[in-house]
């Protein structure tokens, strides 16, 4: 229980001091690297699934989970623009270990447009 409510505590001074972006905040290209260090500092190795899940739905990112691969991929879309003609989403991928624990965390850069 302590472990939980510890975990609760950085979650909630993450999103209010790093700026961890939830729904009512947008994640742009200039706060990009803090909202990656704050999801990898609260998602680390051995967190288990549902706390992925839980965190995940917090930040109102749109996921899926894929069994097969042990794998979550979650987008942030449009944190850059470039005109009206590219946008940039950020793509990630959290992949747990065979006891569905997170094993490590992936970002990419989508650019899409004409």
């Amino acid at each position: 229980m302590i472990e939980f409510v510890r975990k609760t505590l950085a979650l909630l001074l993450c999103v209010w001091v790093l700026g961890c972006q939830a729904a009512d905040q947008k994640v742009t290209m200039k706060n990009l690297d803090q909202f990656k260090e704050c999801l990898s500092s609260e998602l680390v190795p051995g967190i288990p699934k549902s706390h992925v899940q839980d965190h995940l739905t917090a930040l109102d990112l749109e996921y899926s989970y894929v069994e097969r691969e042990k794998t979550f991929y979650a987008i942030v879309p449009k944190v850059g623009r470039y005109r009206i003609i590219y946008e940039t989403s950020l793509l990630i991928r959290i992949k747990l270990d065979e006891e569905d624990k997170v094993k490590n965390i992936e970002y990419e850069l989508e650019h899409t447009g004409l």
